[in-house]
């Protein structure tokens, strides 16, 4: 099984009354009872609907693959894990996005705008040669190299407990798809690698103006599959 890949637009949550529909989805105990608590802690709503649509593309992964009552715990990093299965996954989202990355194996997904970079982040925290690339080609770079070192170091267990200027991710060739299906989108790139590292895959995606990386040591699907958050109101409440 490779490492597949979702991602789900959040746009109709931002209206109350399907806010609180979806809520209800959410189961009440374990895990998901530590989410709805940290929820409920959120100042801003946005942060509250971008949690809530993680929650339901991670619950989705779980029913097509019978684990909607597996067990899920966290590891010391704060990574949250299946609890006596194979299958792992990882969650991100920014903006009107949530994705989410999953499969038999160890795996790390991010995804960030192309607006509102910083680029002296990467003076501070990438590698040299990183850096380099940031300063020639601007802020579709950096945003493409946060996205890929971020799903490597969450992929790797340790999130920011490993220093991003720890290692080098050396960018492959890049190329933005036209041609998209309505039910998914191809990875712009499957070439992009860790320096002295050649058991690493990643894959990249490009929706809007979102840039999104995933990472494993697994083979790892080339389409990102788009889910559609009204799909899921078969599930019923929890």
């Amino acid at each position: 099984m490779c490492i597949s890949c979702k991602v789900l637009d959040l746009s109709p949550l931002y209206d109350e009354h399907i806010y609180e529909k979806f809520l209800t989805y959410l189961p009440e105990s374990g895990f998901w009872k530590m989410r709805r608590e940290k929820m409920k802690r959120y100042y801003f709503k946005d942060d509250k609907i971008r949690s809530l649509g993680a929650s339901l593309l991670l619950i989705s992964v779980l029913k097509e693959h019978g684990l909607e009552n597996a067990d899920i715990e966290i590891n010391q990093y704060g990574k949250p894990f299946l609890c006596n299965s194979e299958m792992q996954f990882n969650l991100s989202h920014s903006g009107n996005y949530a994705v989410c990355s999953y499969g038999c194996g160890d795996n790390g997904i991010d995804i960030e705008s192309y607006k509102n970079v910083d680029i002296d982040v990467a003076k501070r925290f990438f590698h040299q040669k990183e850096y380099e690339l940031v300063k020639k080609y601007g802020e579709i770079m950096f945003t493409r190299l946060w996205t890929l070192k971020e799903s490597y170091i969450k992929a790797d267990g340790r999130g920011l407990g490993l220093g991003l200027n720890t290692f080098q991710v050396c960018p492959g060739e890049c190329e933005k798809n036209f041609d998209i299906p309505l039910s998914s989108i191809p990875a712009v790139s499957m070439k992009t690698y860790i320096d002295s590292n050649d058991k690493i895959n990643f894959a990249e995606f490009i929706i809007n103006d979102y840039h999104i990386a995933v990472c494993s040591n697994m083979i790892i699907d080339n389409y990102l599959i788009i889910n559609d958050l009204f799909q899921y109101l078969s599930w019923g409440r929890y």
